[in-house]
């Protein structure tokens, strides 16, 4: 059978229904000024969303999953908020 882009969106619509009714889930507010995120270990613009999503995380007391190790160098030396799925 062939997925349309539509099935597509369904299923991943439906997918998203179910996290968000989990008991733990909480919506994370955006609220972190730019001027927070470290640049320690950023060599280009396109690591931005990732020290965001760092700084994010450690903001809110929180664990960053992720299957990305280059982002190691990216974490607190303080506190690691860093998961990284091997």
């Amino acid at each position: 059978m062939k997925t349309t882009k539509n099935s597509w969106f369904e299923n991943s619509a439906t997918h998203l229904k179910f996290i968000l009714a989990l008991p733990k889930h909480r919506f994370l507010a955006d609220d972190l000024p730019f001027d927070e995120v470290s640049m320690r270990s950023l060599s280009g613009f396109k690591q931005w969303n990732d020290a965001y999503l760092i700084a994010l995380a450690a903001s809110h007391s929180l664990k960053l999953a992720t299957l990305e190790r280059k982002l190691d160098n990216m974490d607190s030396l303080k506190v690691s908020v860093l998961h990284v799925i091997l």
